[in-house]
């Protein structure tokens, strides 16, 4: 079975090295990908299948991740859908707040494609072998090391 990805970001370079790397990684993956909380939502409630993961940047416009997690904790319909909070910043505290909210990961935006080929492939292994519902992984920062 393919797995589908949804990338919420609102960096257009962003996007496009991660779908890249995504490719790269495994090109059987499905790959969609929205430049703001709202219309990723709005996407989320309109197909026919939810992703398999959802990456959501924190800092976006017009409705940022953090929001964008809390509207979506509040839907039980998304409730099976891991979040990976995705940003190019980490704080213990912001992190501790997203993580209370819904969050199921944390990756800090890495420097490198390479690097960032890295994390998405820990961070897949990470989702095809956790059980995400339980939302007791103390694996929340995922890092390359």
């Amino acid at each position: 079975m393919n797995k589908n990805i949804l990338l919420v970001d609102d960096d257009e370079d962003d996007r496009m090295f991660f779908h890249q790397a995504i490719e790269e990684i495994d090109s059987n993956i499905h790959f969609e990908s929205r430049s703001n909380g709202l219309t990723a939502l709005e996407y989320l409630e309109s197909c026919s299948s939810l992703p398999d993961a959802l990456f959501l940047d924190i800092n976006m416009p017009i409705l940022d991740g953090f929001s964008c997690l809390k509207r979506l904790r509040s839907n039980v319909i998304f409730d099976a859908i891991p979040v990976i909070m995705f940003s190019t910043s980490y704080s213990p505290e912001t992190a501790l707040k997203l993580k209370e909210a819904g969050a199921d990961f944390y990756i800090k935006k890495p420097n490198s494609f390479i690097e960032l080929k890295i994390l998405l492939k820990k961070a897949l292994g990470l989702l095809q072998h956790q059980n995400l519902t339980s939302k007791n992984n103390n694996y929340f920062l995922i890092t390359n090391e």
